[in-house]
């Protein structure tokens, strides 16, 4: 009987030691230090290291000297990061619109449509050779919204002079650039030439949307191209001009297909009942506020597609997000209009990104989850350190007296500055505590595989700096 019970042990205990080995953890490749959800990817690290003076100062590395700076200067943010995750800020309704927004435009500007080769014919080339037998000089007057192109095109319609002090500032609105002696294809959208085919010198044009601007074009003079080269002399420049255009119908018509695909539908949108949440602030910013929409914005699909859809909340997150820079003070339905649109042109490339499992790829993963991992940490900090530093009246007063001999002014001429530096003090100190008890919480796992290899990769750049 004891022969027996020591065979079931011997037998309980090896099961246990199988179930521990296969259960522990492995480390991805990807990554060079793991927690649990919180990871430092490869490429970040990569990225972070070489701007560190570690990097600068060294010739040799080692797999200690990686760990190192893990240890000291990125260890710390992950492990906050993990925590993060802990208190569930990943389903934040913020970071979830800011980590779409950041996938949208990440897989979108990704998708192998944009590096697809171009197919140009001798007839094409020939056309667009043409084309430039005219010469231009053209003022283009952008702005960030339909209303106020068209606000400043009913200003020169009514004879009143062309104002260019914005001119060349990509930040301010109405922006004028002046081109002289242009021929088509040069440096300037396509809808822009085709609209000045038309017109007439003197003539001002109605916005034309060039995404991500409204436009107006003023026709200054138009004259014969008498410089024009034989065309077997410009022949590259013909090419890769025309190549520009083609990519972008391209483009559009790829995009077209793939709302046909994934048969993307808009829903009706109530206009008005949009413009109604837009509002202004003091300094004059206009932005939607979400709070001010009648209903539940996250209930209100804007577009549907097979593979998912895109709600009012997210709308206003993304529409105030692409336009908080810009000095918009009101929108009107054109402006919401187009920016549906390209919105669901920017979705059906992301969704068939997808598909395509562009997501996977080194660079684009490393965007993805750097921006997530830089959203988090945000939100970790304001929440769980800075707002719980508290400091009372009585605590500062206290701190100026024993200090009385570094502070030369009276106490509430220097109180903001004594709160500011008793603030970063006991933020520093918080902070130190966190990372020491997070250490003993959480289990991190390094991968020495990858760390050997970087190590030799630094030290090979270092010898040998061509070797990059």
């Amino acid at each position: 009987m004891g022969l027996i019970n020591l065979r079931k042990l011997v037998l309980l205990v090896s099961m246990f030691l199988l179930l521990f080995a296969c259960s522990e953890k492995k480390i991805d490749d990807a990554y060079v230090v793991q927690i649990d959800k919180a990871g430092l990817r490869k490429g970040v690290f990569e990225r972070r290291f070489k701007l560190s003076n570690d990097y600068g100062k060294n010739t040799e590395f080692s797999v200690e000297t990686l760990k190192n700076f893990i240890d000291k200067t990125l260890l710390p943010e992950y492990l906050f990061i993990e925590k993060a995750y802990d208190l569930g800020f990943d389903q934040d309704p913020q970071i979830k619109n800011s980590v779409l927004e950041l996938k949208m435009n990440a897989l979108a500007s990704n998708h192998p449509i944009h590096s697809k080769d171009i197919f140009l014919s001798d007839e094409s080339v020939i056309d667009f050779y043409n084309n430039k037998s005219d010469l231009y000089d053209f003022d283009i007057i952008q702005n960030s919204s339909y209303y106020l192109a068209d606000s400043m095109y009913k200003f020169l319609e009514a004879g009143n002079k062309l104002q260019k002090e914005n001119e060349a500032k990509s930040n301010m609105f109405p922006r004028t650039i002046s081109y002289l002696n242009k021929s088509y294809g040069e440096t300037v959208p396509k809808d822009i030439f085709d609209k000045i085919e038309e017109m007439q010198v003197g003539d001002i044009s109605k916005p034309i949307y060039t995404p991500p601007v409204w436009a107006i074009v003023k026709l200054n003079k138009k004259l014969k191209n008498n410089l024009l080269l034989p065309i077997d002399d410009m022949k590259q420049t013909l090419i890769k001009e025309l190549q520009n255009y083609e990519k972008v119908e391209q483009v559009k018509k790829f995009t077209q297909e793939l709302k046909n695909k994934y048969q993307l539908e808009i829903v009706n949108v109530d206009y008005n009942k949009l413009i109604e949440a837009f509002v202004i602030t003091e300094d004059q910013h206009g932005y939607f506020n979400r709070t001010k929409y009648d209903g539940s914005p996250s209930d209100i699909i804007i577009f549907n597609t097979t593979k998912g859809s895109l709600n009012l909340d997210q709308f206003f997150f993304l529409f105030n997000r692409a336009n908080q820079f810009s000095q918009l003070v009101k929108v009107v339905k054109e402006d919401l209009e187009v920016f549906i649109n390209d919105l669901a042109d920017q979705f059906v490339l992301y969704i068939d990104a997808l598909d395509e499992n562009i997501e996977s790829e080194e660079s684009v993963a490393d965007q993805i989850e750097n921006k997530l991992n830089r959203s988090l940490l945000t939100k970790f900090l304001k929440e769980q350190i800075s707002e719980k530093i508290n400091l009372s009246d009585n605590e500062v007063k206290k701190y100026y007296d024993e200090h009385r001999d570094k502070w030369q002014g009276e106490f509430d001429v220097v109180k903001s500055s004594l709160i500011n530096e008793m603030r970063k003090s006991r933020m520093y100190e918080y902070r130190d505590n966190l990372i020491n008890n997070y250490k003993e919480e959480y289990s991190i796992l390094y991968n020495q595989k990858v760390l050997q290899e970087l190590a030799e990769k630094f030290t090979k750049e270092k010898i040998n700096p061509n070797s990059k």
